[in-house]
C-alpha cells in the first residue's frame, strides 16, 4: 500500500486534451497519407506468396490463417 501511495505521488494523472464534437470532423477531413502507395505486383508473384505460406500455421495478426 505504501508503495501505491508513492507512485501516486510521484506520477500524476495525464491530463489529455478532450476535442469537442466539433473538431473531429474537421481533424478527419484534413488529407493525410497513413502509408506509402502499394507497390504493383504480378500474379506469379502471388502465387510465389502463398506456396511459401505455412499451412500449418495459426493465423498472424490479421486473423488470416495459411
Amino acid at each position: 500500500m505504501a508503495f501505491a501511495d508513492h507512485l501516486q505521488k510521484c506520477l500524476p494523472p495525464h491530463h489529455l486534451p478532450n476535442p469537442t464534437d466539433a473538431e473531429i470532423p474537421t481533424f478527419l477531413d484534413i488529407p493525410r497519407q497513413m502509408s506509402l502507395p502499394i507497390k504493383p505486383f504480378s500474379s506469379q508473384e502471388v502465387v510465389e506468396a502463398l506456396a511459401h505460406t505455412g499451412i500449418r500455421k495459426g493465423p498472424g495478426l490479421d486473423l488470416i490463417s495459411g
